[in-house]
């Protein structure tokens, strides 16, 4: 393959080029200041090789033969024309190309093919495209048939383009199949010296015959002696030599270099730039939620140095707790309990948690309610700064998500007082002197109604000294009961006044047994922030996984740059 050291160097760069711009599309890095055009240009212009010189002169055939490729018919147009061969996977045209013949051949790969017929008869306009052509052509053939070297046209034109062509041409004396071998030595020195008089120095004289070399590629026999005769080796070697070490064709490499490596070092610093965001996002997202736990536990201290309300709802409550305890023990109650299990303490007790426990949900689902607007506030306060620091949309307030606190927050608290009027066993003091009091009650109770049938039963059988004896029976019963009546209005007094002095009493201790939960409760409340957090959390987890392979990609990229830079 002709300029096949060239080509993996360019196809390396162009990979890496690739997976530079992948990169950069990745990491939406800036590709301003890239001529996109002429880095395409460069890692995509194919070898154009031009050949010039006069109908009948053997050029299509020679190209063929250089290339392996077969063009076009060998019998000639014998109009003058330029044509172009390019490969069908490089559909490019210039306008300063209008003057030419385009045509696109499959296979031909990075070779483009410039064959001018008839230079002589050649047009103004395609004369400028044929001049445009070899501008920037990597070689420059100019053939000569072996019967006619001398055709003035042709070498007028040659000293016309000596400037542009320069090194990068040489003479091809053609068809010397048609000549004896020993008129060739003596041609070979007339072009010498024609290329001293025409040029300034000497160009390389490649003689040749396409006849036998077109018969050595299309037969498949690649004999190196068929094709020294044939002079193609010695013209295929120092082609692909220019090939390879073309200045141009280094400085068009070097310059898509230096763009890849700009935009290479842009996309790392853009990478690198958007590594350091992150972490500073990361940092103030944490900044704001240690803001958020610091008017927690302001609010938290608040409420604490407020917690009494927990004492005021049990005061609230000891007068209709008392009323319902006295009803109780009232002489209508008292009696009718002695019927029953004497269970007034369990049902006043449960009468009083009912009553500190539905207060406590109230109050505390009002405190939760002010703690909700206190967030709102908040969040509302912070939202501006948080969406203008982020570059984000961080959302809005989430009402959902702190109605269910408050809810948490007021059924939390009612649980803890409950729990704690029960642990302070408030009941069992009452418990104990009612049971105290209807025991003995009962005893007296039984007592009068003993007293009571015994002297009935006198009274019917009637026992002497009759009606004595029934009668002081009957005034035993009446006078235990009515000592049963004393004594449970005595006791009333003393069960109610003890009662409700450990009421009074209990408020103290209810605050010390609900402070703890209370303190979580609170904590737990700002818990409503976590979700409205979540979703910017996993946004910077998320840029910064993504980001990870980027930086590695990059490192390899930098590497393999490198590497490429080494072979231009």
């Amino acid at each position: 393959m002709l300029g096949e050291q060239y080509l993996e160097t360019r196809e390396s760069l162009a990979g890496v080029i690739a997976g530079i711009r992948a990169l950069a599309k990745r990491s939406r890095a800036s590709t301003e200041g890239i001529d996109e055009k002429k880095l395409s240009h460069a890692l995509r212009r194919p070898f154009r090789i031009v050949v010039c010189g006069e109908h009948q002169a053997g050029k299509t055939s020679f190209l063929e033969v250089l290339v392996g490729k077969e063009l076009v018919e060998l019998e000639q147009a014998s109009e003058a024309k330029v044509t172009i061969f390019r490969d069908a996977g490089y559909r490019v045209r210039d306008e300063r190309e209008d003057g030419c013949e385009l045509k696109y051949l499959d296979l031909l790969g990075d070779i483009e093919l410039v064959d001018s017929s008839g230079l002589s008869k050649l047009g103004p306009e395609q004369l400028e495209a044929l001049k445009y052509l070899i501008q920037g052509a990597d070689y420059v053939y100019w053939v000569f048939p072996s019967e006619n070297p001398w055709a003035a046209t042709t070498w007028d034109f040659v000293t016309e383009m000596r400037e542009v062509a320069g090194s990068k041409s040489a003479v091809v004396l053609q068809q010397i199949d048609r000549r004896h071998e020993t008129d060739v030595p003596v041609l070979l020195g007339h072009l010498k010296d024609l290329c001293l008089q025409r040029v300034g120095h000497p160009l390389p004289i490649f003689p040749v015959s396409a006849r036998d070399g077109y018969k050595a590629w299309s037969s498949g026999n690649h004999d190196k002696r068929i094709w020294v005769q044939s002079g193609f080796g010695e013209c295929l070697s120092k082609l692909d030599f220019q090939l390879n070490s073309s200045q141009s064709r280094r400085r068009e490499l070097r310059q898509a270099y230096e763009m890849a490596s700009v935009l290479l070092s842009k996309t790392e610093e853009h990478v690198d730039n958007r590594s350091r965001t992150l972490a500073s996002d990361q940092e103030y997202l944490q900044s704001i939620e240690a803001e958020i736990d610091r008017m927690r536990e302001m609010e938290l201290r608040s409420m604490l140095s407020q917690i009494g309300w927990l004492g005021d709802i049990l005061e609230s409550q000891i007068n209709p707790v008392m009323r319902m305890a006295k009803w109780r023990l009232g002489l209508v109650m008292s009696v009718a309990s002695l019927f029953g299990r004497g269970d007034g303490a369990f049902k006043v007790e449960r009468f009083m948690l009912e009553r500190v426990s539905k207060e406590a949900e109230l109050k505390s689902r009002e405190q939760a309610r002010r703690m909700l607007g206190l967030c709102k506030a908040k969040w509302e306060k912070m939202r501006p700064a948080m969406e203008e620091r982020l570059v984000a949309d961080v959302g809005d307030f989430q009402d959902d998500a702190f109605q269910e606190q408050v809810d948490l927050f007021s059924e939390g608290l009612e649980k803890s007082v409950r729990h704690a009027m029960v642990l302070m066993k408030l009941r069992g003091l009452l418990d104990k002197m009612m049971m105290v009091r209807w025991r003995a009650m009962k005893k007296m109770l039984m007592v009068s109604l003993s007293s009571a049938a015994l002297g009935g039963l006198a009274g019917l059988v009637g026992i002497d000294p009759h009606p004595y004896v029934a009668l002081g029976l009957l005034g035993v019963s009446v006078a235990v009961f009515l000592w049963m009546l004393l004594y449970g209005a005595k006791t009333r007094r003393n069960i109610l006044k003890s009662f409700a002095e450990s009421l009074y009493d209990a408020r103290p201790a209810l605050i010390d047994a609900v402070q703890e939960d209370y303190i979580d409760i609170i904590r737990a409340f700002f818990n409503g922030y976590t979700p409205m957090f979540e979703s910017i959390r996993r946004r910077i987890a998320h840029a910064k996984l993504d980001l990870q392979p980027q930086m590695k990609a990059a490192g390899e990229l930098f590497i393999s740059l490198k590497a490429v830079e080494q072979d231009i």
